[in-house]
């Protein structure tokens, strides 16, 4: 179980505290290579997610990622690009692969929208 947002959705949910008790939300790892937490839940950065606090944003997932299964359609392909840099000295290298990725269990990740 775990969450997965922005960096800048983090840095915000890193100011929250209850209103009651003024306890943190956020709990910092104490561990090295350990995630930080939020109510005791591991925190994934996901920099592909949305940062704009906009209504109808999906700002946060929460859910079992291991119910979610990445397909590797072909093996990586490099290739080394001599002709293209070769007034300047240099060498280029393109990489490219083709993948795909689906959430086997549909109840198993959440999305929190901003309302």
């Amino acid at each position: 179980f775990k969450f997965m947002a922005h960096d800048t959705i983090i840095g915000y949910i890193r100011k929250l505290n209850f209103s009651t008790t003024s306890l943190p939300i956020w709990e910092p790892s104490a561990q090295l290579g350990e995630p930080d937490r939020i109510f005791a839940v591991p925190v994934i950065p996901n920099n592909d997610m949305a940062t704009a606090l906009t209504t109808g944003q999906k700002l946060l997932m929460v859910g079992a990622f291991s119910s979610y299964q990445v397909r590797e359609v072909s093996n990586p392909v490099f290739v080394r690009l001599n002709e293209l840099y070769a007034l300047t000295g240099q060498v280029a290298f393109l990489a490219f692969e083709r993948a795909d990725g689906r959430c086997l269990d549909s109840t198993a990740i959440k999305w929190l929208n901003l309302a």
